[in-house]
């Protein structure tokens, strides 16, 4: 089974047909599909440090940022050195003391 963010869980397998006399090779896909309800519903991805740069290198406010650590699960690195390079990526340190909290809660 192969997983695609997009397309689902599916299967690939190689069949042999006889169509007309001919052996014909096709491929049939087995799965799930994406409904358009499927992406509408809140994603369960793990929210980590460079999710959150990628929200800040994105121009979200704080206060989104801030809000989506609180409404996620995350796994974040939050050893001293992760701290640093944080700041040193210009997260504000509310971003970063939400991080922290978030952390502690687990």
């Amino acid at each position: 089974m192969k997983t695609d963010p997009e397309q689902g869980e599916y299967e690939v397998k190689q069949l042999r047909t006889l169509d007309d006399d001919k052996i014909k090779d096709r491929t049939l896909v087995i799965g799930s599909a994406h409904s358009e309800h499927d992406q509408a519903e809140p994603s369960h991805d793990v929210l980590t440090n460079e999710d959150v740069l990628a929200l800040k290198a994105a121009g979200l406010s704080d206060e989104t940022i801030i809000a989506k650590v609180r409404s996620s699960a995350t796994r974040f690195s939050l050893a001293t050195q992760d701290l640093i390079q944080l700041k040193k990526a210009n997260l504000s340190d509310s971003v970063i003391q939400a991080m922290v909290e978030t952390s502690k809660q687990k």
